[in-house]
């Protein structure tokens, strides 16, 4: 009987000393989830991902010239992308989107509504003035 209880008295003094060792092991600094699981990979796409009924239109100016004279959208959500090499630059599209700086040599994001179907003036200036035309067409029409 007394071999009995030396054996059930030495189980619970090891499993006593696992147990602090697992606890000392753990530690007591606090992380976040971030740094428990590790930054989540971003993606070029997931960076670019529109919101519902949005619209992407991407432009490039090289040497204070667009890359097109007409560009078209459809009524509704713009999001432009402007691709810019040299610059700084100076984007108008009126009355859709007040006068909006573009730095140099960098893509910049302009959110806008193209609120009715007809040709807006896109005016650029710094590097030289240039001219295009922004062609909004009805919702599901080409």
């Amino acid at each position: 009987m007394a071999a009995r209880r030396d054996h059930a008295r030495w189980s619970r003094m090891l499993l006593g000393a696992l147990l602090v060792v697992a606890l000392a092991a753990c530690g007591t600094e606090t992380r976040s989830a971030e740094d428990a699981e590790g930054k989540l990979p971003v993606t070029p796409q997931a960076i670019n991902e529109l919101p519902p009924d949005t619209q992407r239109l991407d432009m490039t100016i090289a040497n204070g010239a667009f890359d097109s004279d007409r560009y078209a959208v459809q009524t509704g959500a713009v999001r432009l992308f402007v691709t810019t090499q040299g610059g700084p630059y100076t984007l108008t599209i009126d009355p859709l989107v007040t006068p909006t700086t573009l730095p140099a040599n960098t893509t910049t994001q302009v959110d806008f509504t193209a609120p009715e179907a007809r040709d807006y003036l896109i005016t650029l200036t710094g590097g030289g003035d240039a001219t295009a035309t922004l062609n909004v067409r009805l919702a599901g029409t080409r």
